[in-house]
């Protein structure tokens, strides 16, 4: 019977297609291995380089990954690349051209992905359905680019949702496609995401003051306050705040410098610094609002990072190494722009000197880290309470509308789980009930009544 394996070698992927008899020996091999290399030239942009086997260059993956999808995020054509190299060294495993697929090569591949199906062995990668339903979104994106007809894969039907609150008085209808080719999972369970409590906001923000770390009390404050996701904290530079009478506006947009883990995830991704001038990147950034007092801790922070770095490495070796591109020239008073947040080298403080830090600081204010997973979602978490703090634990609570203006998202689908029963509140309504119960039941517990209750 025939049975795959795959296994990686830094960029290569290698893939062994083998024939196990029913004593477990292998009667006959077959490998293929596809390398995947990220070049770069000049200005920060990865261009993908995909090739086969013989180390000959796959055209239409090129193309597709640096063409098409040129002003794609990093994170999105790094992992459009991957799969890639995985559908292109699984056809030529199988000895088949990837744009002339049949429908049953086709489902013999989806089983593959999960681990079941007649190619996979014990040891198989078992993918989920949202990873696989991903891969298999990524196929259409491909075949369309390269004009290929493969019906089933597009065969759909339009799907409407209708969520109302009637006390609230809205209702919105969102639309959405169905692609038959894609797996059918299971329903997001409709609970309240993981947050900090207010109570324990404060228990970090005690710990992070007693270690003196101004940086990371203002990282925290901007995402639990300000609504702001990591990727955008991260590429805040002094050009990004508009001081209004009452308010600090934040912007929220993309820069050619930034690292991909400075992206502000939705926004338009620039590659080249003329983009700023175009309409469209002026309408597409958004803003997030903050106090006048957070802002003036930015600043505070700001300075005494600068004062500190520039006694250390120089003041123009500092404006070096933390350089920003400048958007708007024009208006922007400063000689150069630079981000906000540094590490103790002067350049922008990476996502995972952060990422071990905030996890240090969680641990020891006695808050779940939820070992085994990545630390980023503890980021997560903080923007969650945010979300918590204004549909649940204020006096007078946002609706869902307010909510999703609040959190810069696109669907009000997105911030209705922030709606759902809290454990709290199950308890709550349970426990209020049991006087009411024991009268509708009476005898309920025989202890109750051994007790004379």
């Amino acid at each position: 019977m025939l049975k795959i394996s795959e296994r990686t070698d830094k960029r290569t992927l290698i893939m062994d297609l083998i024939d196990l008899a029913d004593d477990g020996a292998v009667s006959m091999r077959h490998t293929e291995s596809f390398s995947l290399y990220g070049i770069m030239e000049g200005a920060p942009v990865v261009k993908y380089m995909l090739y086969d086997s013989g180390m000959e260059p796959i055209s239409s993956a090129y193309r597709f990954l640096n063409e098409y999808h040129f002003h794609s995020s990093e994170s999105t054509r790094k992992k459009y690349a991957y799969a890639l190299r995985f559908f292109h060294c699984y056809c030529a495993l199988m000895s088949f051209n990837p744009f002339e697929m049949t429908y049953a090569q086709f489902l013999e591949l989806r089983d593959y992905m999960q681990g079941i199906g007649k190619l996979a062995n014990a040891a198989s990668l078992q993918r989920d359905g949202e990873s696989v339903n991903q891969f298999i979104g990524m196929l259409r994106g491909y075949f369309t680019f390269m004009g290929v007809d493969c019906p089933y894969l597009f065969d759909s039907r339009m799907v409407t949702m209708t969520t109302e609150n009637k006390d609230e008085g809205y209702s919105a209808d969102m639309r959405s496609i169905s692609y038959k080719s894609n797996l059918k999972t299971a329903p997001e369970r409709s609970q309240v995401p993981k947050h900090l409590k207010p109570d324990e906001f404060l228990r970090l923000l005690k710990v992070i003051r007693s270690h003196g770390d101004k940086q990371a009390e203002v990282i925290v404050k901007l995402e639990y306050l300000g609504s702001l996701r990591i990727g955008e904290v991260m590429g805040l530079t002094l050009e990004d705040f508009e001081i209004e009478k009452d308010y600090v506006k934040i912007l929220i947009r993309n820069r050619v410098s930034d690292k991909d883990y400075q992206h502000a995830k939705y926004r338009m991704t620039v590659k080249e610094a003329r983009e700023y001038q175009l309409k469209r990147y002026a309408e597409d950034t958004k803003t997030a609002i903050i106090r006048k007092e957070l802002y003036q801790e930015i600043v505070e922070y700001a300075e005494k990072q600068f004062d500190m770095l520039s006694n250390k490495v120089g003041e123009e070796e500092l404006m070096k190494r933390a350089y920003a591109d400048t958007v708007s020239p024009a208006t922007f008073e400063e000689e150069s722009n630079m981000y906000l947040f540094l590490g103790s080298t002067g350049k922008p403080l990476s996502d995972q000197a952060w990422n071990i830090r905030l996890r240090q600081y969680f641990l020891e204010a006695d808050l779940d880290v939820d070992f085994g997973k990545k630390s980023a979602g503890l980021n997560h978490r903080l923007r969650h309470g945010f979300a918590m703090l204004h549909a649940y634990y204020r006096k007078d609570k946002a609706n869902a509308l307010e909510l999703m203006k609040l959190l810069r998202v696109r669907n009000i689908s997105t911030v209705l789980v922030y709606f759902s029963v809290t454990d709290d509140e199950r308890a709550e309504i349970i426990n209020g009930f049991s006087d009411e119960l024991k009268a509708m039941l009476p005898g309920l517990y025989e202890w109750e009544d051994d007790e004379g209750v």
